[in-house]
């Protein structure tokens, strides 16, 4: 592997193993997320680097861990990359919002949205859009102590798309969304062409799987209790149509790549609380 390229993956290690580990400080203030720091204060205290550039390490796979987060987001950039890639058409970006809501309002929100996006796409998009690729976001807003989920859809449409009486206007999506949600001015939605396939992707990759922040400890401990009990067990990502059907081919491909036998990794680095080193 290129030096340039390997200190870009061990430098964003460090990053987010430290973001880990301050995490899973917070994690111990909670009540409720004993088990979780622990798992997420051990996470890839070591790992393998491969001649190809591959990584092997114990990662802990929680939801709340900025490592895994930050390593799914690239995994499912290099996925939908290639998805975009093997799939004929153009590529769109969506994005449909409501308003903020507070902590108590978030549960029933997000099912909500969950529930209306799925009605839309069967009863209005599904006849215009070919697949789509869907992530949902949720912000806090400090000032106002609120929430906000949102998605971040890729879509897929025909080569005829923009000339043929499937094509979308951005005013009427803003109509149909806000008729699936309920109220005039409580939905808010937004369409454009995706000029750059590489940036668009890396776009919904980033929004999938947003690493958790923080500004200070008590705001830390109420997010994190808020949150993970909110997305605990949910999908936060959903494909149709073309995109679903790429993606499935696509993770068979990945998944026998993937198949690497940590002995024959070509070095191994350790955590020591601050940064990563190698033993020889």
């Amino acid at each position: 592997m290129e030096n340039k390229e390997f200190h870009r993956i061990f430098g964003e290690f460090s990053e987010f193993k430290r973001k880990s580990s301050i995490l899973a400080e917070v994690a111990y203030l909670s009540d409720n997320w004993d088990e979780q720091g622990v798992a997420v204060a051990t996470c890839n205290n070591q790992f393998g680097v491969f001649e190809d550039g591959g990584v092997y390490g114990n990662f802990c796979r929680q939801r709340i861990c900025p490592q895994c987060q930050r390593r799914l987001s690239l995994k499912t950039y290099a996925l939908l990359l290639k998805v975009v890639k093997v799939t004929n058409g153009r590529w769109l970006m969506m994005t449909l919002t409501v308003r903020n809501v507070k902590a108590h309002k978030l549960d029933k929100t997000i099912s909500r949205l969950f529930l209306k996006f799925s009605q839309m796409w069967r009863e209005e998009l599904k006849a215009r859009f070919d697949g789509c690729f869907r992530a949902l976001e949720v912000t806090y807003n400090a000032e106002r102590d609120d929430y906000h989920p949102h998605f971040h859809c890729l879509i897929n449409v025909a080569d005829d798309y923009f000339t043929s009486n499937k094509y979308l206007k951005h005013s009427a999506l803003v109509d149909i969304w806000r008729g699936y949600w309920g109220g005039d001015n409580d939905g808010g939605a937004d369409l454009r062409v995706i000029d750059d396939t590489e940036k668009g992707v890396a776009e919904v990759a980033k929004y999938a799987v947003k690493p958790f922040d923080f500004n200070d400890e008590e705001t830390a401990v109420k997010m994190l209790d808020e949150l993970f009990t909110t997305l605990r067990a949910r999908r936060l990502t959903q494909t149709y149509g073309t995109v679903k059907t790429a993606l499935n081919a696509v993770k068979n491909e990945y998944k026998e790549l993937e198949k690497k036998n940590p002995q024959d990794a070509e070095k191994w680095y350790f955590w020591n609380g601050e940064n990563y080193f190698s033993r020889g």
